[in-house]
């Protein structure tokens, strides 16, 4: 029974993401923190990044910036931008906004380093668990939990699949979009045999 209750809510948030088409564009990670070309130099910008005693404006282009010459850095470089992203998306005593940014160039570091084989999927997997229960710690900011539920997608970390089905198996996130409409494109896109497409049959409804 709760199967076939989990299965009727994906059916829910699956055609409110079809009604919104530019949903899936606006998850990206590109589409968050895409940003006109600035000079670059990770030598400055890395400390700069770090440092909580700079202002978060500075911090945020900074952080854009690297992201944005992620392809032109050394390999070094790309990890030690990796690391500091992540040790900023861990702390909760840093700024909201700048977490947020901070998931999302996370995320799109982690698909570089797989990309380039600098990484493997397992290794990147691994370093980004503490996303797990950053999507299901409800006191957590709306904004950054759905940056780790769609960083955890686009990083196809199955292991989230669990917390995913949790979220929508929740009638509460039915009122958060925030939370909802990620989780819902995550599932169908980490296990889409899970989703029942809108007025489509699947054998998992039965008890």
């Amino acid at each position: 029974m709760k199967k076939a209750k989990l299965l009727a809510r994906i059916v829910f948030m699956m055609s409110m993401f079809y009604a919104l088409p530019a949903l899936a564009q606006s998850e990206s990670m590109d589409a968050n923190l895409a940003e006109p070309n600035v000079a670059i130099s990770a030598q400055r910008l890395v400390p700069l990044l770090k440092s909580k005693a700079e202002p978060k404006r500075e911090r945020l282009q900074a952080l854009r910036a690297m992201y944005n010459a992620k392809e032109s850095l050394s390999k070094p470089q790309q990890l030690e931008f990796w690391q500091s992203t992540k040790t900023i998306a861990r702390d909760k005593k840093e700024d909201v906004q700048l977490r947020a940014g901070a998931i999302w160039a996370m995320g799109g570091m982690g698909m570089s380093l797989k990309h380039e084989n600098t990484l493997t999927h397992e290794e990147v997997s691994r370093q980004c668990q503490f996303l797990l229960q950053v999507a299901a710690d409800q006191s957590e900011n709306l904004q950054v939990r759905r940056g780790s539920i769609a960083v955890m997608r686009d990083l196809k970390m199955k292991e989230a699949v669990p917390i995913v089905k949790e979220l929508l198996a929740d009638s509460n996130n039915l009122n958060l979009p925030e939370i909802a409409r990620p989780a819902a494109i995550a599932l169908a896109e980490l296990e889409p045999d899970e989703v029942i497409q809108p007025g489509g049959e699947n054998s998992c409804t039965k008890d």
